[in-house]
């Protein structure tokens, strides 16, 4: 029991010695911390401090506390010191400091700071001289780091940081290592795995993985020691779900959110990192889709990038990269890098010197970039930009990369080709600076027109801020044109072009909506299609342009020496470049001539599907004169309203209304286009009232002979194909009127088929224009039966009765290339019977030789000259024509309640002229010439618009008559005139020979 109390007693003798001798070394260290520092000093080969205190807690092993620990820097670092931590705890192996080695358990180091750098000649400031100047072997067996940083400060470039929020270290100091860790790199969450060795004979294997989000980086390797890079060899593979993972990390914005897949070899040497074999995809949403690499290399040390090749393919299209740097004089140069760039893309290959200057606030390039040839459609989506198709809105303006680097590069390419455009001779200034895009210099031909000027895009604003001015001093529209309408479409040009624009958007959608400025064109010319002596004359046209605004249009017009001022809109521009949807109105006057368009152009390069509402008036027809090359009568005002749609390889002029005077039409027109053009039209009327249109009167005969001289448009009908129906409740022309009008027309291969009904189908007619060779065959039918008065636009109705029948028929023939021609060759028949009843002397100067008929009547005294009717019993007129001769032979006969009369003669068709013999019987007594015979000799000279007759009582006299005209006066000299007495009737003498 003693024994026992004494045991007790020097056991708790000993334990509070012990804790005694603890407390007292914890004391000892923290008063002697130098001695402390001095050693820790000499074991890394690198000052270290302790700022504050160190504790010690007395466990197995003891564990040692340092409060605010400084690790110095190297003498050739900037920074101020390696690290610091606000605290490192170390529990520290007791026994093999006896040995002569610092061997730790474990270490923690809170709120540490770790400052990596590289110095000018290649060194690394955590690189430690363990064990030099005597000092003692070094081993961690466990690191762990919470809430701490890591910086890495390179000789040349940009300073790198990374947020520690766990990391422990298994191993330092031993054969194998192994790390897990959670870090932040810009902000991204990043967790770090990795292990290595033990060493074997060909060197140090590693596994590293890399892991933000679903993006994994793959290392796997031998190097010569645990964070040792020169001679380190591994395999490399990335791959994820997502570029946008990876934008954090990498320091890129704005990446795609494509998949990727991609798998490399890696060496490093003293001297630099070789990657080589480098392959795999990547996949982008949109226009971009899959990149391909095929086959890689790629080399780079501390003082940058030495050389880059790629080689793969884009859109099925082979594609290439190649860049080589020159070697810096010195690793720690500063001034930049030069570097020859050879870039493919299908056919595309881009040439360049560059200099790179890698120091700075961004890397910057300088030099020239030169291409043979760039064909856009190796671009998608450029290529969607510039012409105008689909997609195009929707692409972002690559603010990121336009602030990633600064440029001064000039820009040169001997053609730029997509589907719809060619540019030659390009060449631009370029110049990039902090995301401030500029292009001066601008210098590029395209078909027809030569474009200068500069482009500003700042996208350091939110939105980025366009900027333009671009001139040309000419455009010839049949080349800038090209490909978007047909050949010879549109012929002419403009003149001192200028354009001034500015904008805003994130987007070129955006650009394009919201592009504010002024389109001026000094002059410009144009001629019509078809029509190479017209043209029309714009004077200095204005497009203006607003967000949210169509175009506005202003300009003069000069057309056939008529000027015309023309407003309206365009529609927005985004649908003009589009190339779609382009809503129209303009409005175009001159004097009092007003025209109004209003609709929708489906598309620039066609009209299928436009639709337009269409509005013409004018109070005076010939204000539309120059329009159509013609004379109009002045004193008929119009208006005309329809509505245009287009349709494919068709135009509708549909609902038309159009009034002009006393006239009106309604119907439908359409236009057909092809090899030949053709036009179907079917109209009605209520009234037409052609009067105006007619001869004046009075006008002279030798103007309408000099109109039969001109050569009927052969070109014109073969090169139109046609149907026209009409239908006109009256036709009015002057005094003559015809209700229950139907006209038909065909126009096929040149050949014009006239059919015409009219009078509830008692007036028959058909004309036939057929083109024989280089001439023209005309064959004119002609029969009708009615009464006169029906023909006539003012009779009273008591009179209608009393108004003579009248029966035609008519057929005739001719061959020639104008009227003049086919008079002059003329054959056929004409046969007109006037029956019992009056004649109107207006309507009987409409009648075939009505003329004449009238002032025979004037001067066989049957009527006064100034009574508008005559009365006759009959009248007969038989014309056989030939060779462009009308002759009588079987006679002309009248009949009136005093004289018989009976003769013949000629018409000569070409020139007009007559020559008619007459001879009278006076019927006496019981209303009969008993001795019955001759009285009087008529003859009748002149024209047929203006006969002479000459009264020859004396006999019958035909010797001085013209040779033409004796075919037709035979019926004088052969018996047939002998017959006539007051009691024959020479009307039916008449048509007795026609029936022989």
């Amino acid at each position: 029991m003693k024994l026992a109390k004494i045991i007790g007693s020097v056991g708790l003798l000993l334990v509070l010695v012990l804790f005694a001798g603890v407390a007292y070394f914890a004391v000892y260290l923290n008063s002697h911390k130098g001695l402390l520092e001095a050693a820790a000093s000499r074991a890394l080969g690198r000052q270290i401090k302790v700022e504050d205190r160190v504790t010690m807690v007395w466990s197995m092993p003891p564990q040692i506390g340092l409060d605010g620990v400084w690790i110095a820097n190297p003498t050739w670092a900037q920074g101020g010191y390696f690290a610091r931590a606000e605290r490192i705890a170390a529990k520290v192996d007791v026994w093999a400091l006896l040995r002569g080695r610092v061997e730790i358990r474990r270490m923690t180091l809170l709120g540490a700071e770790v400052d990596l750098e590289t110095g000018p000649e290649g060194q690394a400031n955590w690189t430690f001289a363990v064990g030099a100047h005597g000092g003692m072997g070094f081993q961690i067996d466990s690191l762990q780091v919470r809430g701490s940083s890591l910086r890495y400060r390179p000789a040349s470039g940009t300073q790198h940081a990374l947020e520690i929020s766990e990391l422990e270290l298994q191993g330092l100091g031993g054969e194998t290592l192994g790390l897990q860790a959670e870090v932040r790199l810009r902000g991204a969450a990043v967790t770090v795995s990795a292990s290595s060795g033990p060493f074997v004979g060909e060197g140090w294997p590693f596994t590293i993985r890399l892991q933000t989000g679903e993006a994994t980086l793959d290392a796997s390797g031998r190097a010569v020691a645990p964070f040792v890079l020169s001679g380190m060899k591994a395999e490399l593979e990335a791959q994820g779900q997502s570029l946008q993972q990876l934008q954090d990390v990498l320091g890129l914005g704005d990446l795609p959110a494509g998949s990727f897949h991609i798998q490399s070899e890696m060496t490093a040497s003293a001297e630099e990192y070789h990657f080589q074999g480098i392959q795999g995809t990547v996949d982008v949403p949109g226009w971009i889709e899959r990149i391909t690499l095929s086959q890689g290399d790629a080399s780079f040390a501390e003082d940058g990038p030495r050389a880059l090749s790629l080689e793969g393919s884009w859109r099925k299209s082979p594609a290439s990269l190649s860049l080589s740097f020159q070697q810096a004089d010195q690793p720690s140069a500063k001034a930049g890098r030069q570097m020859d760039l050879s870039a493919r893309l299908g056919e595309t290959e881009l040439k360049g010197e560059l200099g790179l200057v890698l120091s700075g606030p961004r890397p910057r390039i300088t030099g020239t970039l030169s291409a043979s040839r760039v064909n856009l459609s190796d671009f998608p989506g450029v290529e969607q930009a510039v012409d105008g198709r689909a997609g195009w809105r929707d692409l972002s303006l690559p603010r990121d990369l336009l602030g990633a680097l600064d440029l001064d590069v000039n820009l040169k390419a001997q053609a730029v080709v997509s589907e719809r455009l060619r540019l030659d001779g390009f060449h631009a200034r370029v110049r990039l600076d902090d995301g401030n895009l500029q292009v001066d210099g601008l210098d590029v031909s395209l078909p027809g027109l030569r474009v200068t000027g500069q482009v500003t895009l700042d996208t350091r604003s939110e939105p980025s801020v366009l900027d333009a001015e671009l001139r040309s001093r000419r455009i010839d529209l049949p080349q800038a044109v090209q490909g978007r309408l047909p050949p010879d479409r549109l012929q002419g040009s403009l003149r001192e072009v200028s354009a001034r624009l500015e904008s805003g958007g994130t987007t070129l959608g955006a650009l394009m909506a919201n592009i504010r400025g002024t389109l001026d064109v000094g002059s410009a010319r144009v001629t019509l299609p078809g029509q190479p002596a017209t043209h029309v004359v714009l004077d200095r046209p204005r497009v203006s342009v607003a967000p949210g605004a169509p175009l506005a249009l202003r300009t003069g017009l000069t057309f056939r020496e008529n000027s015309f001022d023309i407003q309206g809109t365009l529609g927005q521009l985004s649908d003009l470049l589009a190339g779609s949807g382009v809503a129209v109105d303009l409005r175009l006057r001159q004097h009092e001539l007003r025209a109004h368009l209003d609709g929708n152009l489906a598309t620039l390069d066609g009209l299928a599907g436009s639709r337009f509402a269409v509005t013409v008036s004018a109070p005076s027809l010939v204000l539309l004169g120059p329009f159509f090359e013609i004379e109009l009568p002045e004193s008929q005002p119009f208006e005309f309203t329809g509505r245009l749609e287009a349709g494919t390889g068709s135009l509708d002029l549909k609902q038309i209304q159009l009034s002009s005077g006393g006239s009106d039409i309604q119907g439908e027109v359409r236009v057909i286009s092809g090899s030949k053009m053709r036009v179907e039209a079917t109209l009605e009327s209520r009234l037409l009232d052609a009067s105006p249109y007619l001869p004046a009167q009075g006008a002279s005969p030798a103007d309408a002979l000099t109109a039969l001289e001109n050569e009927l448009p052969l070109d014109l009908l073969h090169g139109l194909d046609g149907v026209l129906r009409l239908k006109a409740s009256h036709l009015r022309l002057g005094d003559l009127g015809l209700n229950e009008l139907r006209l038909d027309a065909s126009l096929d291969a040149g050949h014009l088929r006239l059919n015409m009904m009219a009078g509830e189908e008692r007036l028959l007619g058909d004309v036939e224009l057929k083109p024989e060779e280089t001439r023209w065959r005309l064959t004119l039918k002609h029969k009708g039966k009615l009464n006169l008065s029906s023909l006539l636009e003012t009779v009273r109705a008591a009179d209608e009765a009393d108004e003579a029948p009248l029966a035609i028929d008519l057929h005739l023939s001719g061959v020639g290339r104008s009227p003049h021609e086919l008079l002059a060759s003329a054959d056929g028949h004409l046969e007109m019977v006037v029956g019992e009843g009056r004649i109107n002397k207006k309507l009987g100067t409409l009648l075939p030789l009505g003329d004449m008929l009238v002032a025979l009547l004037n001067t066989i005294g049957s009527t006064a000259p100034d009574e508008p009717y005559t009365s006759v019993e009959c009248a007969v007129v038989r014309l056989d024509a030939a060779n462009g001769f009308a002759t009588s032979a079987q006679g002309v006969a009248l009949r009136t309640d005093t004289l018989n009369v009976l003769g013949g003669g000629a018409v000569n068709l070409s020139t007009g002229e007559i020559e008619f013999h007459f001879k009278t019987a006076q019927r006496k007594g019981l209303g009969f010439d008993v001795v019955g015979i001759a009285d009087k000799l008529i003859y009748f000279t002149g024209t047929l618009w203006q006969p002479q007759a000459v009264v020859d009582p004396k006999g019958i006299l035909i010797h001085g008559a013209a040779a033409w005209a004796t075919g037709g006066l035979s019926v004088l000299y052969t018996g047939l005139a002998n017959r006539l007495t007051a009691f024959s009737n020479p009307c039916d003498t008449v048509l007795k020979q026609s029936a022989k």
